[in-house]
């Protein structure tokens, strides 16, 4: 079933993962162990960076009077390299449980990333933790804790741990995904250059890939009114796994405080869309931060035709 939603270019979202889940995934555990850590948090709105402690920044998560003026994430922490020496048990666990680990896992055998040698330097696929408070992306005022992008590849995301402070948030899922068939990329950026003409934004060098938009409840409106474009929208929770297809724009709203484990992967399946992806990059000005090739597909590339006569000998 996941084979034949994968080779469509179909999201996917794996349910039921919550009792699988080991300790340690609590704020409580990296304010004890991590708390006088300095850090960058993200302003969600704003894209202001801000200097804060892990500490503080995860103690709004527990304390629901700590006043709240801006929606504030703790992204893509820490680097790769830090992840594992610095986690070690979280990231044996995060490896147990991203289900179908033939894609997902390191050394899967349909995750062509593996197939690099020892020799060549990894591209940095994660897993990162994507640390946010919750939000509301109803009406025009909505904004989410991820806007519309496009990640460099296939990318598994698991959530970890959602806060329960507010009581009216019980039964509400933790978070909500939209994700989009990559078909409709041209359209989603014909309405954001659109949208940004007429509110007066400038300075819009890719509208996807520039990371500023989140589309919100009205938005959303819009752009199925004007364009037809509807996208894949699932709930997650806790234990939940969400796979994004490479070439599929996407945004997250977390409704409660949210703890995420996420890496990238290379599916035979999504290969062309990677290297649509690259050539994407390589398009953008070149100042901007997207434009650099992370993924170093070509030696991907040069490395799963060098193995193609044992690609799928696991099998």
């Amino acid at each position: 079933m996941f084979q034949q939603a994968w080779r469509n270019g179909q999201a996917v979202v794996f349910q039921g993962g919550k009792s699988k889940l080991a300790a340690g995934w609590e704020p409580t555990y990296f304010i004890e162990h991590y708390g006088p850590d300095a850090t960058k948090v993200v302003d969600c709105v704003t894209k202001e960076a801000l200097d804060m402690t892990v500490g503080y920044f995860f103690n709004y998560f527990l304390d629901a009077s700590k006043v709240r003026d801006r929606i504030l994430k703790l992204p893509d922490w820490p680097s790769y390299t830090e992840f594992k020496e610095k986690f070690p048990d979280h990231f044996r666990d995060f490896k147990e449980k991203a289900p179908f680990e033939d894609y997902s896992g390191f050394v899967g055998s349909r995750n062509l990333a593996a197939r690099l040698p020892m020799s060549f330097l990894p591209p940095d696929l994660g897993p990162k933790m994507y640390n946010a408070f919750g939000s509301s992306d109803a009406g025009k005022e909505g904004y989410g804790t991820t806007p519309i992008h496009l990640d460099m590849a296939d990318a598994v995301n698991v959530m970890m741990y959602a806060s329960t402070l507010e009581p009216e948030n019980e039964g509400r899922p933790a978070a909500v995904w939209d994700i989009y068939s990559r078909n409709d990329s041209a359209k989603i950026r014909e309405y954001l250059r659109g949208y940004a003409k007429a509110n007066g934004i400038e300075n819009i060098d890719d509208p996807v890939h520039d990371q500023f938009f989140y589309l919100n409840e009205s938005m959303r409106r819009e752009l199925f009114e004007q364009y037809g474009v509807v996208g894949w929208r699932i709930f997650q929770n806790v234990g939940d796994a969400v796979f994004v297809p490479a070439g599929s724009c996407h945004q997250v709203c977390n409704y409660k405080d949210c703890v995420k484990a996420a890496c990238d992967f290379v599916s035979p399946e999504n290969l062309s869309a990677c290297v649509q992806l690259t050539n994407e990059f390589r398009a953008l000005s070149k100042t901007h931060r997207r434009r650099e090739d992370l993924l170093n597909l070509k030696s991907i590339l040069w490395s799963t035709w060098s193995s193609c006569p044992f690609l799928f000998e696991e099998e």
